[in-house]
């Protein structure tokens, strides 16, 4: 009986690893969203009643061979989860639709959860249900608490060692059933591979690479860190040093023609052009172009990590520092919008608010603070997905959302429209504007010129931005 307790605590710590490090792999890999995340843990109590419920009808009775293989299932299911987009026919650049989110959840969940289903009913009434209750919820508390000290860890690694202590935990269990000695000894075998050299790193270092291609096609991966927030990826690609923030492409570097258009058009809305704050950790790019024009730019960033890798990765492809009047502050932007000091020019770039954390930044309250902070001509910039022709009933209604929220507290609100709309906030009527004239005329102030002021004609049509903003 204690051999099966110790089974279940066994079960109990790896279950909950194991669902940390393919969840946050889904996460990556699907561009995670609470979406994504209803999908994960709706396949993941699915197959676990399914199989309970099969194992309740049938009483299958060989747990321990069950526990002993489910570390290796659990490995080859998150090797998986990385080719599943392109079993599915979806680009690397292509969002995941809800039949690839569910695909993928299922796929993910499959092995732990199963073998979760089929193997502690049985423990439970070969230990005693109150025992083996009691132990799996200690190993599942163990195993949490471990995974979210550890939550910056390689994923193979923490299945590694996690897997490592179910096969010990379930081996004596394994012994006294039918073929339970072999198989339990090739598990061990397996899941020791995955932790020693010379085949632990190259592993780890092949999942790398299968894990950017399903991000960015045709890139070579650089280096890869994760922290307890984000997995940041560096890659090079057809000249150029690409930043990857939990499998997206954040910025490239050098800034591209495109990111030194925003900056200027950025620049040529605020009055003054002392201090700009960026609030988006992947934007470096951004930051950098909009130096040449403020004295001074903060890049907020809340993982210092990410951010560090951020930095070395425009070191490698500028073969310089970053610009000397460019800060990069690890703070909650909420927090630094309270009391950061003065801006002129605040802008939002830290993705979608499809999260409760970025639908933050996205809050009359939040725009509240921000207009307090900025200076008497100063502006607020944000951008959304949008399209520069014609605006689907999803995206517009998204947009419009925001427009408003914006409204309540600027009044003046300005359109620039493209693939991402930039809506423009100021307390002061007519300081922003979509006017391709005013704007050339603005910049050719500017000592500093990296493009014609010609081309702000092309990039601002005013006909769309009037369509734009009387869409929203």
């Amino acid at each position: 009986m204690r051999s099966k307790v110790i089974a279940a605590f066994g079960l109990g710590l790896f279950t909950i690893a194991a669902q940390t490090v393919l969840l946050r792999e889904y996460l990556v890999l699907f561009r995670g969203s609470e979406l994504a995340l209803g999908c994960f843990f709706a396949a993941w109590f699915g197959w676990i009643a399914l199989s309970a419920g099969i194992a309740w009808r049938t009483s299958p009775s060989r747990p321990g061979t069950l526990l002993v293989l489910q570390p290796v299932a659990s490995i080859l299911a998150l090797i998986a989860l990385m080719v599943v987009r392109p079993w599915c026919g979806v680009r690397p650049f292509e969002p995941s639709t809800p039949l690839v989110l569910s695909v993928g959840a299922l796929v993910g969940a499959f092995p732990v959860s199963v073998v979760t289903g089929f193997a502690f009913p049985g423990l439970c009434a070969m230990a005693g249900s109150n025992r083996g209750y009691v132990a799996e919820t200690l190993g599942a508390v163990i195993g949490g608490a471990a995974a979210t000290a550890f939550a910056g860890a390689d994923g193979l690694l923490t299945l590694g060692v996690a897997g490592l202590i179910e096969v010990v935990a379930a081996w004596p269990v394994a012994l006294g059933e039918r073929f339970g000695r072999r198989l339990a000894q090739i598990a061990l075998f397996l899941v020791v591979l995955t932790l020693v050299p010379p085949t632990g790193p190259a592993l780890r270092a092949f999942l790398a690479d299968l894990r950017l291609s399903s991000s960015l096609e045709g890139a070579t991966l650089l280096s890869e860190e994760r922290t307890p927030y984000h997995l940041v990826q560096t890659a090079k690609v057809q000249g150029q040093v690409v930043l990857l923030s939990d499998g997206a492409v954040a910025a490239s570097f050098p800034p591209g023609p495109d990111t030194e258009m925003r900056a200027a058009l950025l620049a040529c809305q605020a009055g003054k052009r002392d201090r700009a704050v960026v609030f988006g950790q992947a934007r470096l790019d951004l930051a950098v172009a909009l130096a040449r024009y403020f004295g001074h730019v903060d890049l907020l960033a809340m993982d210092s990590t990410a951010s560090e890798a951020m930095a070395r990765a425009w070191r490698v492809a500028a073969g310089s520092p970053l610009p000397g009047n460019l800060s990069i502050v690890n703070r909650d932007p909420r927090a630094y919008a309270r009391d950061g000091g003065q801006a002129d020019l605040l802008v939002v770039a830290e993705g979608e608010p499809s999260t409760m954390l970025l639908n933050r930044l996205y809050t009359v309250e939040f725009y509240q603070d921000v207009a307090r902070m900025l200076a008497p001509s100063g502006v607020l910039a944000t951008s959304v997905l949008s399209a520069e022709n014609f605006i689907g009933t999803e995206l517009l209604r998204y947009g419009q959302s925001v427009y408003a929220t914006m409204a309540a507290v600027f009044g003046t609100v300005v359109v620039v429209p493209g693939d991402r709309a930039l809506l423009l906030a100021s307390l002061v009527p007519g300081q922003v504007t979509a006017d391709p004239r005013v704007l050339a005329d603005r910049y050719r102030a500017f000592s500093d010129r990296p493009i014609s002021p010609e081309a702000f004609a092309s990039a601002v049509l005013p006909e769309r931005a009037e369509f734009a903003r009387a869409a929203y």
